[in-house]
């Protein structure tokens, strides 16, 4: 019988001074229980359950991922890739030969690669070049000595190859 308190008897309440040290707020209050409506006798009134795969509103969702792991943690394509068994990609490493042009810098040569191109419409191949800065830690290359260069981390915003051998000293 407590619990089918009027909102009369509550304002009362509240209006007593002896209870004014605790006041009871409209969500801490138990809940009134309305009198359920009775179920429909035919089939085409009474509410339709989906079949779906969602949970209801009254189940706690799991948090899923794009990938679909269940804990929402994210793994690399390397990491998959090793988690199936399937061997890592071994990493390639770009090796140029090209001639040093400059070596007025600190630590570092301009190196001026070539490569041939096969020309679009007359199919004839043609000298194309491009210049490399290159680290060189010992400082041995000289203009004129033909070395192989390889790729490696950014050293500076337009260093990013290494000297790896000197193939021929300059004359």
């Amino acid at each position: 019988m407590n619990e089918e308190r009027s909102a009369e008897e509550v304002k009362a309440e509240s209006s007593d001074p002896s209870s004014a040290d605790v006041e009871v707020s409209a969500s801490e209050q138990a809940p009134e229980e309305t009198p359920e409506a009775p179920a429909p006798s035919n089939a085409a009134d009474a509410p339709v359950e989906s079949d779906s795969a969602e949970p209801s509103p009254a189940e706690p969702k799991e948090a899923t991922a794009a990938d679909g792991s269940v804990d929402g943690s994210v793994q690399s394509a390397s990491a998959k890739s090793q988690a199936e068994g399937a061997s890592p990609k071994p990493k390639t490493i770009r090796k140029v030969v090209g001639q040093v042009v400059s070596d007025k810098m600190q630590k570092t040569v301009t190196v001026l690669v070539e490569r041939k191109v096969k020309h679009p419409l007359y199919k004839k191949y043609i000298r194309r070049s491009t210049k490399m800065h290159a680290h060189d830690e010992s400082e041995t290359c000289r203009i004129g000595d033909r070395i192989s260069i390889v790729q490696c981390r950014p050293i500076s915003k337009t260093k990013s190859w290494r000297v790896h051998e000197i193939i021929r000293r300059s004359k």
